[in-house]
């Protein structure tokens, strides 16, 4: 029985290994101004990410022939590495490396880490000053190795904390005031011209002289008479769109001072309600959280507080055994080994 099971995994494993043509070299995607940092627990994490994935079997063990590669990038406070699994369509002939734009197109599977960024909010958090970047808060979907898991992408930290923090129905509602106030603005900076322009009329006219005076003097007769009634129009329209931009405003001021202490300080959801507002016993609404901006201390350049990990796999994949080939991988992707570079 034992020589039975021994044969099996034999011809699983060699079935595996000759999904694997070649390991493209490593390429190395920080910025110029970068490499010469130096940053020894960033570039030991990188190395480590790439060997976690040329440890791990089933990765190379994709139901049809594949390449891989890493590419990294590293910088103050940031890392992020990428291995891709190429299918044979890109593949350079004669030489272990792919086409020039195959990371766009044509992989069998990906792995994604980022160091210090979300994959949910991005890595950037500099925005406009007093502007929040609220965003709906990702749906929690398991927990993978004591970590927690966000719609598919596993979160690690030292103590637990996650680069989002609840964003206020205070906050909800001061940024919809910004955005009438910034359109108030961008409406009263606008240059208005009621009724036909005369400078237009004028230059058109003189083009039409030179080809036909008395056709040019009835066309400036015309526009010059609609010109008061399409100033009466054009009047109108901007009076009613600057009561519409101060009726908006003042529905807004007043609903948010009608609301308590309590109620501003709630996480907002996002949802069918005022403003957009959802209430939280609604199960179409979803809760809303903004970067937390005291999650990273930029100035600790090598320092890793959070380490995002996507182990890439279409639910729907209509290739045979893909999915199931990318479930075990992550099911086996060493993320203790990681988690050793936290800070």
């Amino acid at each position: 029985m034992k020589s039975i099971y021994f044969i099996v995994c034999c011809l699983l494993f060699s079935g595996a290994a000759s999904a694997l043509d070649c390991w493209i070299p490593t390429v190395d995607n920080t910025q110029p101004r970068y490499r010469s940092d130096v940053l020894p627990n960033m570039r030991s994490f990188v190395s480590t990410v790439e060997q976690v994935v040329r440890d791990n079997p089933h990765f190379k063990a994709m139901p049809r022939p594949i390449r891989i590669r890493a590419a990294f990038s590293v910088g103050p406070a940031d890392a992020q590495v990428n291995v891709y699994a190429y299918q044979p369509p890109v593949w350079t002939p004669g030489q272990c490396n792919v086409v020039p734009g195959a990371d766009r197109c044509c992989h069998d599977g990906s792995i994604t880490v980022l160091v210090n960024g979300s994959a949910a909010t991005g890595s950037d958090y500099a925005v406009r000053p007093g502007i929040v970047n609220w965003f709906k808060e990702p749906k929690r979907t398991g927990t993978v190795e004591g970590f927690p898991e966000y719609e598919g992408r596993v979160y690690m930290s030292l103590d637990g904390r996650l680069p989002w923090i609840p964003f206020s129905v205070d906050e909800f509602l001061a940024d919809q005031e910004r955005q009438v106030l910034e359109r108030r603005d961008e409406f009263q900076k606008r240059p208005m011209v009621f009724g036909n322009d005369p400078k237009t009329i004028e230059k058109m006219y003189e083009g039409m002289k030179r080809v036909d005076a008395k056709a040019a003097e009835e066309f400036r007769a015309k526009m010059l008479a609609e010109s008061e009634v399409a100033a009466a129009r054009d009047r109108k329209a901007y009076e009613a769109a600057e009561r519409n931009i101060a009726r908006d405003l003042d529905k807004i001021v007043t609903f948010r001072a009608g609301l308590t202490p309590a109620q501003l300080a709630a996480q907002a959801y996002h949802g069918n309600g005022p403003f957009n507002l959802g209430r939280a016993d609604d199960p179409l609404s979803v809760k809303l959280v903004k970067p937390n901006r005291d999650f990273f201390d930029r100035s600790q350049a090598d320092r890793i507080r959070l380490i995002t990990v996507y182990v890439g796999g279409a639910p729907n994949d209509p290739v045979p055994e893909r999915l199931a080939t990318m479930q075990r991988t992550k099911a086996t992707f060493d993320f203790q080994r990681l988690a050793k570079f936290l800070q």
